[in-house]
Order: C-alpha cells, then structure tokens, then sequence
C-alpha cells in the first residue's frame, strides 16, 4: 500500500494500478487471483470427498451448474494438500484435513463422511479455536439451506461445540437453533425431541449464569452470553426455567428490567399463556415509549406470543395507528415466521396490499414487502 501511495500520489489510478503494486512487492499475481473474484457472482464450495477435491458455485434454490472456478487459497491444516485449488476438481491425499483454518478466505467448506466426524471431534475436544468452530457452524448452516447437509450434521456439530464459553460461539448455536426451529411444528414429538436437546446442551451454561447478573463485577463474556443461553432455555419450555423466568418478571417492570434479559425472560411468560391484561400493558408501553431499543425488544417479545386472540390485537395494531408504519418491517417477519400467528399474517398481507402499496408508494420500505410475503 505504501508503494502504491507514493507511486500515485495526488493522481487518478485504476484498479490495476493497486494490483500492480500488490504484486511487485508480494512477488505474486495478485491481478490474475483478484480477476475471478471481482468479475465471478457469488461465491465458491469445496468439497473433499475421498481422494478428489472439488469446488462449485454455491447456489440455493434450482439450478444450473456452471463448472465456474475461482483461485481458492485452502488454508489446510497440513502442508500435505495444494495450497491454492484452482481448477474445478483435482485428487488430493486421502486423509484428514480442515480447510480455511482462521476463516481467511471466502469459500465454504464440505466433507466426505470421515472427515466430518474428525471435525467433530476436534471440536468436541476443545481442539479447534472459537473463529473456526464458529466459521464451521456457520458453514454447515449455510449447505442445510442450500440442500447440502443433513440436519443431523448440524445436531452433531451443536453437541460437540456446547462445551463452549464463547458468547461467538454460542451466537452462532443460536443462529442453527433458528433454522431447527422452523422445521418442527410446536406440541410435536420432534419439537419435544429439539426442546430436550436445547435443555441438555444448555443446562450447565444457565445454571452458572441463571436469568440476573450477580452483584459486583461480571466478565464481558458471560455479559454477553446470558441472553443468548436465556434465549435458548426459553425454548424449552421446562417448567423450573418458566417458573424462575415468571419471579424474575414479576420482581420489576418490563422496562426496568435487566436490558440483556427482559425480552428471553419476558419471551418465555408470552410464549406460555401471559394474561390478557398484561399482554395489552405491554403493547401500550411499545405505542407510548420514545426509547427505540425499548421498542425494539417488545417487538420481539410480543410477536412470541402462541394466544390466537392476542396475534388478531397485534394484526388489529398493524394499521390502527398504535404500530407506525415504518416500523412494519421490525413486526412482519417474526409474524410470518410464527406457526401460530403465520396465517393470520398474510391474510393481513392480502387484505392489505393496497394500503400498503399507498402508504409506502415511493418509499424504499416497499421493497421489503414483496420479500416478506415470499
């Protein structure tokens, strides 16, 4: 960078002139390696499966493979594989191997069998940095959606990374979780089965963490990752978290509350059959608060609620003044994604197209809408 600087000083340069400097002092092509990634959309997958390595576009949804390759830095973990993949397929050794370790390149990862279950280990032992069982947790999430991995994998993964203490790490147990949620309906077998999985893995963590922070100093780590274990023991629905998460409800006003806390403390009495009055003391503290965060968090607490008369008052609230208009893009999607408040939701949508379609007319918000009711 200092070359280039001094060789384009208060001049006008090109992208190429940067690559140029890049290489002379790298000694490496920098322009050809960037070529591909700037001009190429999306990004690539590489898959080690037996003896063969090979990269792809990464796609969701239909369709058609394009055999497009980019120079892909693999960052292994052994000096025994190719540095750099640049063709769609080659052969490689037939052994163990993590690719991309520290997260410095762009690409996602996917394994053959053997070498999933080595990563699993790994990570189950503590052998892995919080970058890389994150960036992994965060791959395998990506290839569920894209119809690449198995559910178990993910299952897999969350059990061997749940010794963690890292709020990053956890955040991104969180971030599967979500996905886990969506595909089981609530009151089932399976949802019962992923409720007792989310108590098994996070029992320990809350046990030592528990719904308020203690008097005195805390660490910044377990600052940030009570809410995150808060959030996924709400889930479970247990009865002893219920009752604690009620008393610690019940000890203050939702705006007093712990600010890291009140929304999975608060979600769980929701999600449990709060009261009438209470529920409507909520939405009216949302219509009359100035505090945007405060907002914020009774959006996400409310929109939890299972309370067939209390989805129609929040579906009622949408257009009768009490949710602004511009916040309609904070309501939606945890509407939309709720089983119990789905249906309702976009028949809203429906009936209301129009409105919207006035209201928002010339508005950037507009575009969301479309995206909501896909």
């Amino acid at each position: 960078l200092r070359d280039y600087f001094e060789k384009h000083a208060y001049g006008n340069t090109t992208e190429d002139d940067l690559w140029s400097s890049l290489s002379s002092v790298s000694g490496k092509d920098v322009g050809a390696f960037m070529a591909s990634w700037l001009t190429k959309p999306g990004y690539p997958v590489v898959t080690a499966d037996g003896a063969t390595l090979t990269q792809h576009r990464l796609f969701i949804g239909q369709h058609v493979d394009d055999n497009a390759a980019w120079p892909v830095p693999l960052l292994p973990d052994t000096a025994r594989f190719p540095a750099v993949l640049d063709q769609v397929s080659v052969s490689v050794l037939a052994e163990n191997v993590i690719f991309n370790i520290g997260d410095g390149a762009h690409f996602v990862t996917r394994y053959d069998e053997a070498r999933f279950e080595n990563i699993r280990k790994k990570i189950e032992a503590g052998a892995l940095s919080s970058i890389d069982t994150v960036r992994l947790l965060n791959e395998y999430h990506i290839l569920a959606l894209a119809g690449q991995a198995d559910c178990r994998q993910l299952v897999a993964l969350i059990r061997a990374a749940s010794h963690a203490k890292s709020p990053t790490v956890w955040q991104a147990i969180s971030n599967v979780f979500a996905l886990l949620m969506l595909l089981v309906d609530h009151g089932t077998g399976d949802s019962q089965q992923l409720q007792q999985f989310a108590y098994t893995i996070t029992i320990d963590n809350f046990v030592r963490l528990g719904w308020k922070p203690p008097t005195g100093r805390e660490s910044e780590e377990n600052k940030r990752l009570r809410p995150i274990i808060g959030e996924l023991m709400g889930y479970t629905e247990n009865d002893d978290i219920t009752v604690a998460a009620i008393a610690t409800y019940n000890s203050s006003e939702f705006a007093n509350l712990d600010p890291a806390m009140r929304v999975p403390a608060t979600k769980v009495i929701i999600r449990n059959g709060v009261d009438q009055l209470t529920f409507e003391k909520l939405l009216e503290l949302y219509r009359t608060s100035p505090l945007p965060e405060l907002r914020q968090d009774l959006t996400n607490v409310l929109t939890a609620t299972r309370a067939t008369e209390q989805i129609a008052l929040l579906i009622q609230s949408l257009t009768d003044g009490t949710i602004r208009p511009q916040d309609l893009r904070r309501w939606l999607p945890p509407l939309l994604s709720s089983p119990s408040a789905r249906e309702q939701t976009w028949q809203w949508l429906q009936d209301n197209w129009e409105w919207i379609m006035t209201t928002f007319k010339g508005d950037v918000t507009l575009d969301n809408f479309p995206y909501f009711a896909g």
